[in-house]
């Protein structure tokens, strides 16, 4: 026994040294344990999105386009990736527009209408989609192309209206 008394420490040493460790312990594990974000900031912080599918279709048969406070990004797709190769085409969006879109996504809007509505694509009719992200959330409304929401009515305007604009 006596040699463990030069292996272990004497008692007021043993509380500071068992002090230290608790304290570089909870240090680590604040440290851990402080709010990691992966939010995105600026541009991306918002997104607006909306898109069509037509599943009976030869050509581009889907198309969603991408809005952020700065861009337009539409992306086309056809069933033959062979012949309809993916085509991303861009725009830069005014600051004007983006405040004009950005009033009319209206998160709790869309959540009254998020799921899917009506037979989207049923009798190769053709499905549209709204979709909202934000860095916490996203929510989405998919319903018969062509139809309208009466909550978002405004915002499926606008997206359709951004769709066209490129040719």
């Amino acid at each position: 026994m006596s040699e463990l008394r030069y292996i272990l420490p004497a008692p007021a040493a043993s509380g500071l040294r068992s002090a230290s460790c608790a304290l570089a312990v909870l240090l680590a594990l604040s440290a851990a344990c402080a709010p990691f974000t992966t939010e995105p900031r600026g541009p991306a912080s918002l997104v607006i999105a909306g898109g069509t599918s037509f599943n009976m279709c030869y050509g581009y048969c889907r198309a969603e386009l991408v809005v952020d406070s700065t861009s337009l990004r539409l992306v086309e797709r056809g069933w033959d990736e062979q012949r309809f190769p993916v085509r991303e085409r861009t725009a830069e969006l005014a600051p004007e527009e983006w405040r004009h879109l950005r009033s009319l996504a209206d998160l709790d809007a869309l959540r009254q209408v998020e799921g899917v509505h009506g037979c989207p694509d049923c009798a190769d009719g053709g499905a549209e989609w709204v979709e909202i992200r934000t860095a916490r959330d996203s929510v989405r409304a998919t319903f018969e192309y062509g139809s309208t929401l009466a909550p978002i009515a405004d915002l499926q305007t606008e997206l359709r209206a951004l769709r066209r604009h490129f040719p």
